[in-house]
């Protein structure tokens, strides 16, 4: 997530960051894979109060699907309409939710 990217692959990157956000069910996918895949830095990033959750998704889910950067998931999430970044917003705030809940329901007992 937080990498370089050779500049003649950052257009690319930036427009397949902005398409997987657009198709929400794949997006929502993706983020599914970071928190499956990712617990360690879901941990650390989804239990943060000064993180901004839905925007720290979307990069894991843009990272993990095709190895995107931080900084170019920002430059795609610019691209996107109020109504692509609302329909974003709630794939990322469905994840967190279903994160939360193994989270809460694994720590239960410790």
């Amino acid at each position: 997530m937080w990498k370089g990217c050779p500049i003649d692959e950052r257009e690319s990157m930036i427009h397949k960051s902005r398409d997987l956000m657009i198709d929400v069910s794949a997006f929502e996918a993706a983020m599914l894979k970071a928190v499956n895949e990712w617990p360690f830095s879901c941990e650390a990033n989804l239990t943060a109060s000064v993180i901004n959750h839905q925007a720290w998704l979307g990069h894991a889910g843009c990272a993990i699907n095709h190895d995107a950067p931080e900084e170019l998931t920002r430059l795609a999430w610019s691209m996107l309409n109020k109504e692509q970044q609302d329909a974003a917003n709630l794939a990322a705030d469905n994840v967190k939710n279903i994160w939360m809940e193994r989270y809460v329901r694994n720590n239960a007992n410790k």
